[in-house]
């Protein structure tokens, strides 16, 4: 009879236990979210968030102006689905049809959820200065925000364990954090519209590799 080491968990253990400190995670994040809709459905916390974007503000010049126009023009929502969508292509191309599918939709269904959230929170967006990006819709959670997040989460997911793997966080790190300044900066979000959108787009992350790897990890 072979015994088990048992300073040593078994697989069935080590998933367990995974899943469970993951899944706290979400429950928080969750929670978050959920405190900044009531936030923002009740304009709570904005006067502190206008101190902060007046302040951000004040560090504009021309070329900043261009940076920011630039950064927001490169993470709108329509070309963060383009995106998405894109990446499952290429998996699809590359015959890793589930990958290509998780990472769709985790990106197609982030956008999604946000445009929900905009309908039924109706927050009016910021207006504190003549603004240089024309918005008609309403402001929480940030599109611009849950799509660069959504987008750079699939990719680092997809290169976990690859050699790239480092290089992609960076990469799609800088890119969410840059677009998400762009929209303080135009004055065109407010910063809890921001965390709101990465929210959102963690959780629809997690929620598609936490189905891929439960499947993985069938309990014994």
């Amino acid at each position: 009879m072979i015994m088990r080491n048992p300073s040593v968990p078994d697989s069935s253990d080590h998933f367990r236990k995974r899943i469970f400190r993951l899944d706290v995670i979400a429950w928080a994040v969750l929670g978050v979210l959920a405190a900044l809709a009531v936030l923002a459905a009740q304009d709570i916390a904005s006067g502190a968030e206008r101190t902060f974007m007046v302040w951000l503000h004040g560090f504009s010049a021309a070329w900043v102006d261009d940076v920011a126009l630039t950064a927001s023009f490169v993470g709108n929502v329509p070309f963060m689905m383009v995106m998405g969508l894109a990446i499952g292509l290429f998996l699809a191309y590359r015959r890793r049809l589930d990958e290509a599918v998780r990472a769709a939709a985790a990106v197609v269904l982030a956008v999604l959820t946000t445009s929900a959230l905009k309908a039924l929170i109706m927050r009016p967006r910021p207006d504190l200065w003549p603004q240089l990006a024309n918005e008609t819709n309403w402001s929480f959670p940030s599109g611009h925000a849950t799509g660069s997040a959504a987008v750079a989460i699939a990719l680092a997911v997809l290169a976990w364990n690859s050699r790239y793997r480092w290089p992609v966080v960076i990469a799609g790190a800088v890119f969410t954090v840059v677009v998400s300044w762009s929209r303080l900066y135009l004055g065109v979000h407010y910063p809890t519209d921001i965390i709101g959108g990465w929210c959102v787009a963690f959780l629809w992350a997690y929620y598609m590799w936490r189905r891929n790897y439960v499947r993985q990890h069938p309990k014994k």
